[in-house]
């Protein structure tokens, strides 16, 4: 419970950051990028991708959460604003969702299964990967 408190905690003073940038922001003619390094300065983590996407340039962070485990997240910018939230196309679908699913897709081949405990049913065509914490 407490982890969740303090997510949410971290979650709305990223917000806040936003919401106080663009109010003390009076730098029009700073490129995307300057204004982007000047609030990951603020918030943490680092730019790890940028592109893009009709009109808004998409940038990746990856920051360290409390807890130390990486997490990525999806900003949106232009030469005077900076959006945290989804973007939605004109069809209703969710750019930031199909977005960070392909970021945080893992490769299946990657996982090492050489000690882990199998189980087969059938011809094994499917696998399932479940991690659990023995001391939990």
């Amino acid at each position: 419970m407490k982890k969740v408190v303090a997510f949410m905690v971290a979650r709305f003073l990223f917000v806040a950051l936003v919401v106080f940038l663009f109010a003390t922001s009076a730098c029009a003619e700073s490129s995307i990028m300057d204004i982007v390094n000047k609030f990951i300065s603020t918030t943490g983590g680092k730019v790890i991708e940028s592109r893009d996407i009709g009109g808004l340039q998409e940038i990746v962070i990856e920051r360290i959460m409390p807890n130390g485990v990486k997490r990525k997240e999806l900003l949106y910018a232009t030469s005077d604003y900076i959006i945290v939230g989804s973007v939605f196309d004109s069809n209703f679908r969710n750019l930031t969702h199909e977005r960070l699913t392909d970021l945080n897709r893992v490769d299946f081949s990657k996982i090492p299964l050489e000690s882990a405990i199998t189980i087969k049913k059938g011809d094994g065509s499917k696998k399932l990967v479940m991690f659990t914490d023995v001391d939990c």
